[in-house]
């Protein structure tokens, strides 16, 4: 959830990011919220049967972002040296 912004900044033209990131945070409450109903609905039948719901999404989840997304060619960032560069100086 936490990256879901960043990928849909990256993923979608300006003039759609809106309704893009209003739809992903839509389905980030609604599935929380089922999420909640159901596993207290699955927990008082069997707690085991909350993974019978549960690993099949997540699965599904992992997985169909991966198969459907399309790569955009990118250039090279201007200031791919301050990285390391930054990262391997002594901090004091």
């Amino acid at each position: 959830m936490a990256n879901s912004a960043a990928i849909l900044t990256d993923a979608f033209p300006s003039d759609q990011r809106g309704l893009a990131m209003g739809i992903n945070q839509i389905g980030m409450l609604a599935g929380s919220f089922v999420g909640l109903l159901l596993g207290g609905v699955l927990a008082v039948i069997d707690w085991r049967a909350v993974f019978l719901v549960s690993v099949p999404f997540g699965l599904v989840g992992t997985v169909w972002p991966t198969s459907c997304s399309t790569r955009r060619p990118r250039s090279a960032p201007t200031s791919a040296w301050t990285s390391p560069a930054t990262s391997c100086s002594p901090s004091v």
